[in-house]
């Protein structure tokens, strides 16, 4: 299945060699922990992500055509 892909920020250079978004092809049933494995991401990078529905969560499952947004933490104040 085709899932679309845009990130911000670093992540954008680092996971998306600086395009704005990508459509990525994952296995039917990949999770979000899946498409972030296929873009290179490590378990330890943190990363926030979102789609249509809201907050996606590591192992949420995806469909075929999903617009997801990656984002990475911001902290201070």
């Amino acid at each position: 299945m085709r899932v679309h892909v845009a990130a911000y920020g670093d992540l954008r250079r680092h996971l998306l060699a600086g395009a704005p978004e990508r459509a990525i092809e994952v296995p039917t049933n990949a999770t979000l922990g899946d498409l972030l494995a296929a873009l290179g991401a490590s378990p330890d990078d943190a990363i926030l992500a979102r789609r249509a529905a809201g907050i996606v969560r590591e192992d949420d499952a995806l469909a075929d055509g999903d617009q997801v947004e990656l984002f990475a933490p911001v902290g201070g104040g």
